[in-house]
């Protein structure tokens, strides 16, 4: 077995299910990136007629295999780690993976034809990928890594070709030769693009990356398959044409696959590559579906999930009831009941109640009547299948597909802006809204504001005479300021404000503004403009409260500020009821420089914080001025620090603290948050 081919392309989009469908190997398979990390190594086989046909003798080939006229001649395939952009400089598995296809003789370049994985293999929305990228960017990568492999050595290949009248097709192929690149490529090469082989010290990197770029084409010929084309739009399809100096074939791996395990199980005679297949069996299965019960062809079709993908299920039930020599679909199907023919009615069901909602992708989701959910257990049991779609799958995926091509709007699996759950019984549809998310940072200009609405303790936000029946400790909140516009404009139903920590309600935020993230939820309207936001709420704000830096985000933004912990610079003005020294508090902010304080929960949050000591790093601690019994500083602390405690000491529960320091008790007059840091 001479020939190696290298099954290649980014993660996630079927190189392994292609493995596995062209061999008899078991590579995992999983719809993440990277599931391939060792290069998998099986047979595969290429067709061809096998002469045993012409001279009706029984053959019996060593060195490959016949199937009914057919011969299958092995080639050893290798499945590499997926490529992603800047392999060549160590990004994903790229280095493993270029050295994965050194001995390759010639590549299979798996395509993600239905463009549902971005350009890093992640999952995103069908069609939102344009696949083209792939093969420009994969070829760029391969010849970017022969490069890197030339210039390494080529002032020393150059100076030994010139002075010692050495031919530099046969020095690079000797450096080359690890990389199953031959003499005769690089001579080819050489011709064809002109290079002065009698003075290669003179060749720019430009001339030495086109070198390489025609090195890899010669030395590793490629071929596109434009995998799971039973997916794909069939504008992505159309871009085949587009491809004129390619060989180019649609697949489906993942259908292959699937008539390769129905093949081995025996439940169809299938010759792997054939465009058709042959049902066996026929009296058992007769006996066991059809006899037995009225099905429809989709009904019937879903009974053989694995079998003949890119099909739909009702063109499955065709074939199987033309092959079994069946009578054509019942009307009254035993299981559905007909559910299947009122698609288009849950369509227009969905899209009117989706016209009030601004979204680019969305779900679909049924809830279907439990009768018939016990009658398709029923079938499934008695069949003793385990190839079954369930009918919500497909009542799902048919709404699904007209509702893309009705709304032009994109089915996304894995984070759809709305989720739409018919229930098929009842004609009611639940919308599931995904939360809009908006972060930006703000300054609060005025004291005595919280950051977020704080009910008022007495009746928890019911309404009482002690808060004159609002329901809140105090008049209004950042949260409250920043998000009225918002949810005007959005339509939105509600709002969550997350910030990364919180300054005391008598404190001012100045800087560059405390990060946060507004929660929209429920929002009719997500495409808002956040300039015209910005501006319009900073003008009704003014002088209190100040956003800036907005931009769209998501969910994982909220973890990822709420577990950061930046530095914080406070301005603070202390006050005592004696004279400050100011040599006793030049003396205590040495001290504290650098220094790690402990703080038991302070007496003013022990209702809401748990009992224990907590350790905090002092930055740097400057006195910006002392006069009689005031004195301001500036202080760098670790992220939730206590800085009143850290001034007074709260009975000890600070140690060491400013008022122990200067024999002096002292307290915050005002608290300032000058600058958040790291962000």
């Amino acid at each position: 077995m001479g020939m190696q081919l290298g099954i290649v392309g980014k993660p996630n989009v079927g190189k392994s299910t292609f493995f596995n469908a062209a061999t008899d190997a078991h590579a995992e398979i999983a719809n993440y990136p990277f599931t391939t990390i060792d290069a998998n190594r099986g047979v595969m086989y290429i067709r061809t007629p096998c002469p045993c046909k012409d001279f009706k003798l029984k053959c019996t080939p060593h060195n490959s295999k016949c199937v009914n006229g057919t011969r299958f001649v092995s080639i050893e395939a290798i499945d590499v780690a997926g490529l992603v952009p800047d392999a060549h400089k160590g990004k994903g598995l790229g280095n493993k993976f270029l050295d994965d296809l050194r001995q390759a003789h010639a590549l299979i370049h798996i395509v993600d034809a239905s463009g549902s994985t971005d350009e890093e293999g992640n999952p995103c929305g069908s069609g939102t990928y344009d696949p083209l990228k792939d093969i420009e960017f994969l070829e760029k990568e391969i010849t970017y890594w022969l490069f890197d492999i030339v210039k390494k050595s080529w002032e020393k290949i150059a100076r030994q070709c010139e002075l010692e009248d050495k031919k530099v097709d046969r020095m690079l192929a000797e450096k080359l030769t690890g990389l199953g690149i031959k003499e005769e490529h690089i001579t080819s090469v050489l011709r064809k693009i002109n290079l002065d082989a009698s003075r290669p010290s003179k060749w720019t990197d430009d001339e030495l990356l086109k070198l390489a770029d025609h090195i890899r084409k010669i030395s590793k010929p490629m071929i596109i398959a434009f995998n799971k084309c039973d997916k794909a739009l069939d504008s992505l399809m159309a871009k085949m044409n587009d491809l004129k100096d390619y060989i180019i074939n649609p697949t489906s791996a993942e259908g292959e696959l699937a008539l390769n395990n129905a093949a081995e199980k025996k439940l169809i005679d299938y010759t792997p590559g054939s465009n058709d297949f042959k049902i066996l069996k026929k009296d058992e299965l007769a006996d066991k579906l059809l006899n037995n019960y009225q099905l429809c062809d989709s009904c019937l079709g879903r009974l053989f999930r694995q079998v003949s993908k890119g099909t739909t299920n009702k063109q499955k039930g065709e074939l199987f009831r033309n092959n079994l020599k069946y009578e054509k679909e019942t009307k009254d199907c035993w299981l559905c009941e007909g559910l299947l023919n009122e698609i288009l009615h849950f369509v227009d069901i969905i899209s009117d109640k989706l016209e009030e909602y601004e979204f680019d992708t969305f779900l679909i989701g049924s809830k279907i009547d439990e009768d018939i959910l016990e009658r398709e257990q029923e079938l499934q049991d008695f069949t003793k299948s385990e190839n079954t779609e369930p009918i919500k799958m497909e009542i799902n995926r048919e709404i699904g597909k007209i509702l893309e091509k009705k709304l032009g709007k994109t089915v996304d699996f894995e984070k759809p802006n709305i989720t739409a759950v018919i229930d098929t019984a009842f004609d009611v549809v639940n919308l599931q809204i995904r939360s809009l998310f908006i972060y930006g940072r703000y300054k609060k200009l005025k004291r005595g504001i919280p950051q977020t609405k704080w009910p008022c303790r007495i009746c928890r936000g019911k309404g009482c005479k002690t808060c004159s029946n609002t329901g809140k400790t105090y008049d209004t909140s950042v949260e409250e300021l920043i998000s009225k516009r918002v949810l005007e404009l959005t339509k939105g139903s509600g709002e969550s404000f997350h910030g990364s920590g919180r300054e005391d309600v008598d404190a001012l935020m100045l800087g560059n503004g405390r990060p946060f993230v507004l929660e929209i939820k429920n929002p009719k309207i997500r495409n808002i403009d956040l300039s015209l936001f910005k501006r319009e709420s900073n003008t009704h704000t003014q002088d209190i409260i100040e956003i800036s830096n907005l931009r769209f985000s998501d969910k994982n933004e909220v973890a990822r500020i709420k577990n950061a912990e930046f530095r914080k610079t406070y301005r603070v003005t202390i006050e005592s009821e004696k004279p400050i020294n100011k040599e006793k508090l030049k003396e205590a902010a040495q001290i504290l420089l650098g220094k790690t304080i402990k703080q038991f929960t302070p007496t003013r949050v022990a209702h809401r914080r748990a009992n224990k000591i907590r350790e905090k790093k002092i930055y740097n601690c400057s006195i910006e001025s002392v006069e009689d019994t005031r004195a301001k500083l500036t202080i760098e602390t670790e992220s939730g620090t206590y800085i009143k405690e850290l001034i007074s000491g709260d009975g000890g529960k600070t140690t060491p603290n400013i008022s122990e320091m200067i024999d002096t008790p002292c307290k915050v007059k005002e608290l300032d948050v000058i600058e958040i840091k790291g962000e």
